[in-house]
């Protein structure tokens, strides 16, 4: 029987795993749109609960999943991150502000 740590990470796993791999999942098509991926060496849960135990340390606390810290990046060492909900909307917030202000700048360089 897993702790209720191992758990809340087994979770946040197998959600990952849902985003990449399961064509019925509501994030499937955004995350397959993106090209991204899980990252082969993580393909058991052992191998990432070493990761996560060896380089992040414990969940911090309720609340916290396992998230992207470059959301245009695949699930991958150094990629990685205790967050909350709150975290990662204002994460993908800011980048997708960051694309809109490339596309323009683009544009001005093409007119010019």
């Amino acid at each position: 029987m897993r702790t209720p740590e191992s758990q809340r990470l087994f979770n946040s796993y197998r959600s990952i795993r849902q985003h990449c791999y399961n064509p019925n999942n509501a994030q499937y098509q955004r995350t397959q749109a993106a090209g991204l991926n899980i990252k082969c060496f993580w393909n058991s849960f052992r191998q990432f609960e070493t990761y996560v135990d060896e380089r992040l340390g414990p969940c911090p606390g309720p609340g916290y999943h396992i998230a992207r810290i470059d959301m245009t990046r695949d699930y991958a060492p150094g990629n990685i991150a205790w967050s909350t909900t709150r975290e990662q909307m204002d994460r993908q917030r800011s980048e997708e502000h960051t694309s809109e202000l490339q596309s323009r700048l683009h544009l001005v360089c093409r007119l010019l």
